[in-house]
């Protein structure tokens, strides 16, 4: 989810670079192609080094977050096992057993709640598109539903369709 905006300039640059290309291809059969060739290719290695260098830089940042997010996940972890299996172990005379369940539901319910508001913008944003779908439906028919006018009692028949093809 976090990787959703990060290649708007990389598309748009991977865009020029294609445009180049395109005009080249284009243009192949022309005097100017033969001679062209190395200018063509400079071009096109000029239009993709600002986002190369971008892109790098980037992934080194976020790399960098990310191994960060996991040392402090590993950190809590390795914190609380030392404090279950030292402290309480020593002080309540509680099993091993017993600390290694209660760590493992802290830990998965940990989990599912940071899931949880990691999700909330994506449901609140299916919400949003589904509440006009709902509208539509809560509508009132158009169509008068009076109880006045004739009614049959009752309608009985068949229908028969003929010379109809269903592809």
């Amino acid at each position: 989810m976090w990787n959703a905006g990060f290649s708007g300039d990389v598309r748009d640059a991977h865009k020029d670079a294609r445009q180049i290309l395109e005009e080249a291809v284009a243009n192949m059969h022309t005097v100017m192609s033969f001679s062209g060739g190395k200018k063509i290719l400079e071009l096109y290695h000029n239009e993709l080094k600002t986002p190369l260098r971008g892109s790098l830089i980037r992934g080194q940042v976020y790399g960098g977050l990310y191994g960060a997010a996991q040392f402090f996940l590993f950190a809590c972890n390795a914190l609380i096992l030392y404090y279950g299996s030292v402290h309480l172990r020593v002080q309540h005379d509680a099993s091993f057993p017993n600390l290694l369940k209660a760590f493992l539901v802290y830990s998965f319910t940990g989990f599912a709640l940071v899931e949880g508001f990691g999700l909330g913008p994506v449901i609140v944003r299916r919400r949003k598109s589904v509440a006009p779908v709902f509208s539509i439906m809560d509508r009132c028919s158009k169509i008068g539903t009076d109880e006045e006018g004739l009614k049959p009692p009752f309608t009985a028949g068949r229908i028969e369709f003929r010379h109809v093809e269903f592809r």
